[in-house]
């Protein structure tokens, strides 16, 4: 790295602004998980250090269109409305939702408000 390039680790290292809503496994759950490394190893690279910006998945989207977020990195799912507010990946991991429950379980279902999920159910 150049010697006019602050070290990642430096004070004096550009911040990198990353959203992540630290619920949500595999990706990101209490500060671990894939998203999370993938984020440290980029801002490693880049030379920048990192600002986490803990989010709730309701105000994701008002929060991009905000600018709150140099990044977004939580298992975000491409959809139409956040395209058009900000550029998306592609998709690192393709699934959907389920439910696992034992069998004649009567259970009670628990979601994020206002996410897709929420939806789903």
């Amino acid at each position: 790295m150049c010697a006019c390039i602050p070290r990642a680790g430096s004070e004096r290292a550009p911040v990198l602004r990353i959203g992540t809503s630290g619920d949500y496994a595999p990706f990101s759950l209490d500060g671990e998980g894939i998203d999370i490394e993938v984020a440290r190893r980029l801002a490693s690279d880049l030379g920048y250090r990192i600002e986490w910006l803990p989010f709730a998945w309701p105000e994701l989207e008002a929060r991009m269109a905000r600018g709150d977020f140099d990044l977004v990195m939580s298992g975000v799912t491409w959809r139409v409305r956040r395209a058009v507010i900000a550029p998306l990946s592609l998709a690192v991991a393709v699934g959907g939702p389920c439910l696992l429950s034992r069998a004649g379980a009567s259970e009670r279902i628990v979601v994020n408000a206002g996410g897709f999920l929420e939806s789903w159910v």
